[in-house]
């Protein structure tokens, strides 16, 4: 049983806090339910703890969900352990495609958790990263890139559709939404672009206006005030997220904007996401940077087994399948000889290493789908 199930079940109370923690708590487990990858591997890494590279790594702390035998676990009932001042919510970062958002998540964490690529729509799932201090809980839902609508529907893939959904999910469910605008696009064309987000909930909403080192400080300036201006906007907070600069500021913002509550992960929890789930994701980011504009758009990753080998001197065994569209695009990933396809491996078990913390063996293999972005038994399958 989950942990948010194990509270949920034994958590029962008629003030309004408790109430607040139950409907928080449903949530986790609508998420969960949700999820298709394996229910059974949380991530836990605390960029704090994180271990070091080295010859021999050694892997990470990881927790494992409890069994449900027995009540609550010191544990579990440390969810509940907080000082009354102590906050928790959900945070959703939205934006258009390629204006920094997976950028700014990383800063706020102080590590790399989402992808990143100079290619738009990179994301494609609501990533869920937890950011933790002694008096607050912040949950950030970052999503992909808002679509711009389209007039036919047939000009949009069903997996479109599904990261579309994804953002209008994450915008519901959040107690405060940070919208993520490129500073260096018109703001005014911008705005227009985004006016539904404005226009979608009345949770509170900050501006943040990213890349602002690539402007001039008149030009950042007039670009706040456009934003300044929507009676929705409770803040613009100008920043670069490549250079770190202000991030801070946006993070006490969304604190700020939590509600009062105990905290919903472990403290040192970074994700709910299962470790596969990250590896795919790294594989899949390698894959935007290795090869041009349309091939990695037709490209989806799925880890196919996932043997660990901890306390052995023995690698960790990875096997994931790339899914192309057709035969010329796996023509293009394996490349000649197979060059490509290494070249791909080796850039990603060297990242795959390094986040794990500990050696791995990674196995890929490159299949046809066919049109598998506008199937939905595929998006299924492949956990979209």
């Amino acid at each position: 049983m989950l942990r948010g199930e194990v509270l949920l079940n034994s958590t029962r109370c008629s003030n309004p806090q408790c109430r607040r923690e139950i409907q928080a708590l449903a949530f986790l487990k609508r998420i969960h339910r949700e999820s298709t990858s394996a229910r059974k591997e949380l991530v836990i890494r605390c960029a704090r703890q994180r271990p070091q590279r080295s010859t021999t790594p050694k892997p990470g702390p990881v927790y494992v969900p409890s069994n449900g035998a027995g009540g609550q676990s010191d544990e579990e009932s440390s969810f509940l352990e907080s000082s009354p001042n102590h906050r928790a919510g959900y945070v959703a970062i939205v934006g258009k495609p390629n204006s920094g958002k997976s950028t700014l998540l990383n800063a706020i964490l102080k590590q790399k958790l989402s992808i990143v690529t100079s290619k738009a729509q990179t994301t494609r799932h609501r990533i869920i990263a937890v950011h933790s201090e002694e008096d607050f809980q912040c949950i950030f839902l970052d999503t992909p890139g808002v679509l711009r609508p389209v007039n036919r529907p047939e000009d949009r893939s069903k997996l479109d559709e599904r990261m579309m959904r994804s953002v209008k999910l994450a915008s519901r469910d959040a107690d405060a939404m940070l919208v993520v605008v490129d500073a260096s696009d018109r703001p005014e064309q911008t705005l227009a672009f985004l006016q539904p987000i404005f226009d979608s909930t009345d949770v509170p909403k900050a501006v943040v206006l990213n890349k602002v080192d690539l402007l001039f400080d008149k030009e950042v300036e007039d670009a706040a005030q456009v934003f300044r201006g929507v009676p929705s906007v409770e803040t613009v907070i100008p920043i670069s997220a490549a250079k770190q600069r202000n991030v801070t500021a946006v993070e006490e913002w969304a604190v700020s904007h939590l509600p009062l509550g105990p905290a919903l992960y472990p403290k040192d929890a970074v994700s709910e996401h299962p470790e596969r789930f990250f590896v795919a994701e790294i594989i899949r980011e390698k894959l935007f940077l290795s090869y041009g504009q349309e091939v990695p758009y037709c490209c989806s990753v799925q880890v196919t087994a996932f043997v660990e080998h901890q306390g052995t001197t023995r690698k960790d065994n990875i096997d994931a399948t790339i899914f192309v569209e057709q035969e010329s695009q796996k023509g293009i990933v394996i490349g000649r000889g197979g060059s490509a396809l290494k070249a791909l491996g080796t850039a990603a078990r060297a990242e795959i290493e390094h986040f794990l913390g500990r050696p791995v063996y990674l196995g890929l293999t490159v299949k046809v789908k066919q049109k598998w972005r506008k199937s939905e038994e595929a998006l299924n399958e492949l956990g979209y």
